[in-house]
């Protein structure tokens, strides 16, 4: 029960954090953090990459999901199945047409254009998190969607993890279930797995 309580309160400091940003600082993070994914080994290399779609105070994808989109790659987003807690695969093509807001608030392709795809087919997949630790442990919103997918995701794919410097501390209370990621790209810096 104590580590459920250390988590929450985690996740409530670091989501306060997350929301006391202006929005001007959190598009020059975004920037800076989208340069230095594409200029990554993993991104240049994939051709089917699968972005999370960004709420307001995450670290801002719609840059990179659109100009991923111009450069040739495969962009699959994620729609979420409340009632099973799992993630449908979906291939977005026009960012600015396709998109309604779906479950927790969080935008993902309207019904008429969901084109689901298999996990097996992707190259890389770019990862949310409220807060991540220096060994890449991963902290969700708690309710285990990107956990679930990312233990069924084929293996060596990477996993890369997006974020703002602060979201990232030294350890976290992570259980069992707490599916680990590659790396972590903040403004700051990028995290490698040491496993």
């Amino acid at each position: 029960m104590k580590r459920k309580n250390f988590k929450k309160e985690i996740r409530e400091k670091l989501l306060k954090m997350r929301r006391r940003q202006s929005k001007e600082e959190r598009k020059k993070k975004s920037l800076v953090i989208w340069k230095k994914l594409k200029a990554l080994p993993e991104f240049i290399e994939a051709k089917t990459v699968m972005f999370y779609l960004s709420t307001p105070d995450e670290v801002d994808t719609e840059r990179m999901v659109k100009e991923s989109i111009k450069i040739g790659r495969r962009i699959v987003v994620p729609v979420s199945e409340v009632k099973e807690k799992k993630m449908t695969l979906s291939i977005l093509k026009d960012y600015g047409r396709e998109l309604g807001i779906g479950a927790f608030n969080i935008p993902e392709p309207e019904k008429k254009y969901i084109r689901k795809i298999s996990s097996k087919d992707i190259d890389l997949v770019i990862i949310p998190g409220v807060g991540f630790d220096e060994k890449c442990g991963r902290l969700g919103f708690g309710k285990g969607f990107y956990d679930h997918f990312l233990r069924n995701l084929p293996v060596g794919v990477p996993r890369i993890a997006l974020a703002y410097d602060f979201q990232v501390i030294a350890v976290l209370p992570l259980e069992e279930h707490d599916v680990k990621v590659s790396k972590i790209i903040t403004e700051r810096r990028i995290i490698i797995t040491k496993e």
